[in-house]
């Protein structure tokens, strides 16, 4: 029988022991069977708005026999398969098929964050880094607060996305060592994975794979025409998704983002301090804390060149990613989006900030490397308690600056910056920093996410929708999105806004018309909800008229609304009824623009996998 710490080195025993510690900590923040992950203290998630009723709508389409290609619940009706964030075209999501809603994205949660760590340590001992450095980066790639504030906040596409980047550097390295045609399928399945999972955070991952290819690059043509086929397979294998997207984007309101639009949630530039002191339960778009180790464990990997990998390449990269994380408060992203204007679409440039984790992440392994090695360490014998002055400074000057704010956090950071200074100035184990570093992160991590059971998003609304159900409801306006978008989904009530970036332009003016609530820029709610959304619209002046002639029958508000037209019918659970006197029959149209572009992708898409699958194949069998 293998011994436990063999069987940790092994990769699958690797994996098995990370998807238990993921599964542990995700019970423990009560997520489960019957539990949406949500930010702690939160009132929304859009696991819940969003991805719960996108897996329903795709389960109860295909258990009736039908191809989920237009969805009539939402704004008027609107294409489903040809919108990203529905992920019909990503292979994972039809496991939506076979098991309930809720159960199905915590499942897929589980298995993305395992497949992040399995990953980035499968990546990081392709560069070289040992068996144990190795292991301890892929946990705390899995474990880095900002992938759990993105799983929190139910961005569970961003989550995909990052749970593929570490495959995607992985094949990039490896066509650099294996010239092969089998390489460049593989290659070609990950990234075209990466690209369904989420096709804005691919982009950035795409641009890193990119350079690390060139950086790589051994001059020779067969290498360069093998990266060029992985592109062009690529490109094949997610035409069903981007040909329909392609045809449709003309005519959807995000065609029309301005500079300040995309830019919003760019990063500030004195809110990096909070690399040093962590913001507990912070903006899961703005959070850049990696971990007090993990930083410390960075900087040290800058030193000693002859160690690979190669610091310069990931420290330019950490660097230019943080400069376009920045957006609007640097020189870099508004200057990409003047040469680049495709790159508005993409919106918030704070996750940019994956790519800098990432590669923070490769150069604390360097770190760790240096640290564990005796001949490498004593490079570092001079530098090592100048490093620990400056760490005191730097941790002791932020949390001045954020002890108003998060006061556990500047005790929690007071007391790893001691325990780090202890482990730099002795000779430590790989497993007295994975132990440091793992329990930094875990103490930010539960202040980030936590489980919500679907009495509190779901069961407490049924009164609401059986009383609109009784009332003969068609469709339901709520200017204070008094009737959610999950209980609309679950009980089949067709709403005349909703909240999803898939709005086509002429639909939004519509709806400003009908509502009276104009945006002040993009919004992805219809209608704009900028502030409280139980107030927010309140002085709104509705034109029931306009919301009759496109089927409104009732409309759900949070405060009382004084208009002739709009006769209350109940006021339950602070909520107010209205059926809406100038109602008029209206059958939704059931169209697709963009079913012609559906089938010349599936098409292109199909002989794309044949063509992956053959060249596969005939390298194993060469192999064999």
């Amino acid at each position: 029988m293998p011994r436990v710490p063999e069987f940790f080195a092994h990769p699958l025993g690797y994996g098995v022991t990370l998807a238990i510690g993921i599964g542990l900590f995700m019970l423990s923040v009560g997520i489960n069977a019957e539990a949406l992950s949500f930010p702690r203290g939160a009132a929304y998630s859009d696991s819940a708005t969003s991805h719960w009723p996108n897996a329903l709508f795709l389960q109860q389409s295909i258990r009736a026999g039908q191809f989920p290609l237009w969805r009539p619940l939402l704004m008027n009706g609107e294409p489903f398969a040809a919108n990203p964030l529905n992920k019909v075209w990503y292979p994972p999501q039809w496991l939506a098929v076979l098991l309930p809603p809720t159960l199905h994205l915590n499942v897929l949660l589980w298995l993305h964050l395992t497949l992040a760590g399995v990953g980035m340590r499968a990546f990081a001992r392709q560069i070289g880094l040992s068996v144990s450095v190795a292991s301890l980066l892929g946990a705390a790639y899995a474990f880095t607060p900002r992938l759990i504030a993105a799983a929190g906040a139910g961005h569970l596409d961003v989550v995909y996305a990052v749970a593929w980047f570490p495959l995607v550097m992985l094949g990039t390295a490896r066509l650099a060592v294996s010239a092969t045609f089998k390489s460049a399928a593989l290659l070609s399945l990950t990234t075209a994975l990466c690209f369904l999972a989420d096709i804005r955070l691919s982009v950035f991952i795409f641009a890193t794979a990119a350079f690390y290819a060139l950086y790589r690059w051994d001059r020779h043509l067969k290498s360069a025409l093998l990266y060029g086929l992985a592109g062009l397979m690529t490109v094949g294998l997610t035409a069903t998704q981007w040909l329909p997207l392609l045809a449709l984007l003309p005519k959807l309101s995000r065609a029309g983002l301005t500079v300040a639009d995309a830019g919003a949630f760019s990063l500030q530039a004195p809110g990096l301090i909070r690399l040093f002191v962590a913001d507990q339960g912070g903006a899961h778009e703005t959070i850049v804390y990696v971990g007090l180790g993990i930083l410390l464990l960075a900087v040290i990997g800058l030193f000693n060149h002859k160690l690979k990998p190669i610091p310069q390449f990931w420290a330019a990269t950490a660097l230019i990613g943080a400069l376009y994380a920045l957006g609007t408060n640097s020189f870099v992203w508004p200057l990409l989006v003047r040469v680049i204007p495709l790159l508005l679409l993409l919106r918030v440039p704070a996750r940019a900030w994956y790519v800098v984790l990432f590669a923070l992440l490769i150069l604390a392994g360097r770190g760790l490397m240096i640290l564990t090695d005796p001949a490498r360490r004593a490079v570092l014998r001079r530098w090592l308690p100048i490093i620990s002055a400056v760490l005191i400074g730097l941790v002791i000057a932020a949390a001045f600056i954020a002890w108003p704010v998060r006061t556990a956090a500047t005790v929690l950071a007071v007391l790893f910056t001691g325990v780090t200074i202890l482990l730099l100035n002795r000779r430590s184990s790989t497993a007295a920093w994975t132990i440091l570093i793992l329990i930094d992160l875990l103490a930010i991590n539960v202040t980030l996410i936590e489980g919500r059971d679907r009495a509190d998003w779901l069961d407490r609304y049924r009164p609401l929708a059986e009383t609109l159900i009784t009332d003969g409801v068609s469709r339901v306006y709520s200017p204070s999105y008094s009737l959610p978008q999950q209980v609309a989904a679950y009980w089949n009530i067709p709403l005349f806004g909703g909240v999803d970036p898939f709005q086509f332009a002429d639909y939004v003016k519509v709806v400003e018309a009908a509502t009276g609530v104009h945006a002040q820029g993009y919004s992805v709610t219809l209608p704009a909800l900028e502030g409280d959304p139980a107030v927010v619209n309140r002085d709104a002046r509705i034109d029931a008229s306009l919301l009759g002639q496109w089927g409104v029958s009732h409309v759900v508000s949070a405060f009382p609304i004084d208009d002739p037209d709009l006769q209350i019918l109940k006021q339950t659970d602070g909520v107010y009824i209205y059926r809406n006197q100038q109602y008029q029959t209206r059958t939704p149209g059931v169209y697709d623009d963009a079913l012609a572009s559906q089938i010349i992708g599936l098409g292109i898409t199909g002989l794309s996998l044949i063509v992956s699958g053959s060249l596969i194949w005939i390298g194993s069998r060469r192999v064999s």
